[in-house]
């Protein structure tokens, strides 16, 4: 949906760029969530976690061309693209810290 049909947001929250980091940080994370079961391997496991990463990174970047070419009032935003990276590179250090926790218990 356009960022003008959001509601205002107070001046701390960078609204709509916020959102399409949380979106993707939470998508990218959900992601990483089965990296333990893809195989015994850890090489297999580390190949697994960078796809993810890098479809999703991929997918961020589709969705804005998407957006540009398929809408009459949707363009491209580069500073979206960058926000949808960033909460990707946010829930794979969430991921690894999460992993590294998991295993010490």
């Amino acid at each position: 949906m356009p960022a003008g049909d959001f509601p205002s947001t107070n001046n701390w929250l960078p609204g709509d760029k916020f959102i399409h980091g949380g979106i993707f940080a939470v998508l990218t994370f959900l992601f990483l969530l089965p990296a333990p079961f893809i195989s015994k391997s850890k090489i297999k496991r580390e190949i697994y976690k960078l796809t993810v990463v890098l479809l999703s990174v991929g997918f961020g970047i589709l969705t804005e061309v998407l957006q540009e070419k398929l809408t009459t009032d949707r363009t491209f935003d580069l500073k979206d693209w960058a926000a949808d990276s960033a909460g990707i590179i946010i829930a794979y250090i969430a991921y690894q810290i999460f992993e590294s926790r998991r295993k010490t218990l």
